[in-house]
C-alpha cells in the first residue's frame, strides 16, 4: 500500500473537515478510540478541576488494514462530557485517501 498524500490545513479548515466528515463516523461500532496521552488539565486551560487533557486516536479497518482516521486533543470533563468548545480539536484527519495535518505553527 502506498503512503497517502499529505496536505496541511489551517486550524479552522482542519476543524471544518473533521466536524463534517470524521466526527459523524466516530459513533460507528467499527471505529476504535485509543487514548494515547491523558493528564490533568492545567489550571491555565480554564477547565473545571478534575478535567483531563487527552490526545486521542480514532481508527477503523478499511480493506483489511487498520487506518488512523483522526488524532485529536480534547478536554474530558469529570462528568464525561467534552470541555472547551464541546468538540475534539483535530490535529490530523484522514479523508478520501488524503492525510490532512495542521499547518506548521498553527495551534
Amino acid at each position: 500500500m502506498t503512503r497517502p498524500p499529505i496536505r496541511r490545513l489551517p486550524a479552522g479548515a482542519l476543524r471544518e473537515l473533521f466536524n463534517t466528515e470524521i466526527l459523524p463516523r466516530l459513533q460507528s461500532p467499527d471505529v476504535m478510540e485509543l487514548v494515547q496521552e491523558s493528564a490533568t488539565a492545567p489550571d491555565s486551560s480554564g477547565q473545571p478541576p478534575g478535567t483531563l487533557s487527552q490526545i486521542v486516536q480514532y481508527s477503523t479497518v478499511i480493506d483489511g488494514q487498520l487506518v488512523k482516521l483522526a488524532l485529536v486533543h480534547r478536554y474530558l470533563l469529570p462528568d464525561g462530557a467534552i470541555g472547551a468548545s464541546g468538540l475534539p480539536d483535530p490535529k490530523m484527519a484522514f479523508h478520501d485517501g488524503i492525510i490532512y495535518l495542521l499547518e506548521r505553527g498553527a495551534h
